[in-house]
C-alpha cells in the first residue's frame, strides 16, 4: 500500500524518534529543571519508554500490520493537525 514507506524505513524512523523524544525528556528533566520535578516528568519518562519497545518490536512484524501502522500514524497526525487548525 505505502511502497514509498517501506517497512525499513518505518521502524527506523519510529526507533530514531523514540531515542530523540527519550533524550530530550532526559534534558528536559534533568539539565533544565536539575532533576527538582522530576516526579513530573515520571509519565513521559514511561510512555516514551513503552515507545521505544513497540518501536524495537516493529523490526519484526510483517508487512500488513506494517502498513496498518503507517497508515493509523499518518491518519493520526493529519487528523490533530486538521484539530488545531
Amino acid at each position: 500500500m505505502f511502497k514509498f514507506l517501506s517497512k525499513k524505513k518505518f521502524s527506523v524512523f519510529l526507533f530514531l524518534s523514540s531515542f530523540l523524544l527519550l533524550v530530550y525528556i532526559f534534558f528536559k528533566s534533568e539539565i533544565v529543571n536539575n532533576g527538582s520535578i522530576r516526579f513530573y516528568y515520571n509519565q513521559y519518562y514511561f510512555l516514551s519508554f513503552l515507545l521505544f519497545i513497540f518501536s524495537v518490536f516493529s523490526f519484526y512484524f510483517n508487512s500488513k500490520i506494517q502498513n496498518n501502522l503507517i497508515l493509523f500514524s499518518i491518519s493520526m497526525i493529519l487528523s490533530l493537525y486538521f484539530l488545531e487548525f
